[in-house]
């Protein structure tokens, strides 16, 4: 019984490293989507890196109109924490405890030690960028661009019609999304 526990447990760690190793250049140049979807459910793997953390897991992500569920699980699928926005009001859940704050990337910064840049990801999560809002066409532009600070580039791509492997960063904090698209509501 001993054996069969750490094959299993061997299958379940390689699985989880490949995706976590992919290279950092993208497969495909960025190629702009014609439409955005706005509402959407998908789910994935993450790692978020940053100067404290070094976090991996996976997410759901639920969004229908102005209301957001965002929900990040440990590999083995035991819930982190639960985010949801709806309107302007935005609650983090960890632990049986729920966390308000008017600035969600500080509450995210504060419990979490990282914070996801929830309020414009759902745009760049579809290969768009923010509307109206400034970009910065760098030299890397050929891969993605950079909003809000934020260098967003797509490393792989479902037959070109939706991003499969995001990375954004900033500031020394890596956020890596591996997306399976569900459906589009």
């Amino acid at each position: 019984m001993k054996w069969y526990f750490i094959i299993v447990l061997s299958v379940l760690f390689s699985g989880c490293s490949i995706f976590y190793n992919i290279p950092d250049r993208a497969s495909s140049e960025y190629v702009r989507p014609n439409y955005i979807e706005s509402n959407f459910e998908l789910s994935g793997r993450f790692s978020i890196k940053n100067d404290s953390n070094n976090q991996y897991g996976n997410f759901t992500w639920y969004k229908h109109n102005s209301f957001q569920e965002l929900t990040l699980n440990t590999p083995v699928g035991q819930t982190v924490a639960r985010i949801t926005v709806d309107g302007g009001r935005s609650t983090l859940f960890m632990a049986n405890e729920a966390y308000f704050g008017e600035n969600l990337d500080n509450l995210m910064l504060d419990k979490l030690g990282f914070s996801l840049p929830i309020n414009y990801l759902h745009y760049w999560v579809q290969g768009v960028k923010v509307p109206d809002l400034l970009v910065n066409d760098s030299i890397d532009s050929v891969y993605g661009f950079t909003q809000l600070g934020w260098k967003v580039e797509y490393l792989a791509w479902y037959n070109n019609s939706h991003p499969k492997i995001v990375r954004v960063s900033k500031s020394g904090t890596v956020i890596k999304l591996f997306l399976v698209w569900r459906t589009f509501i």
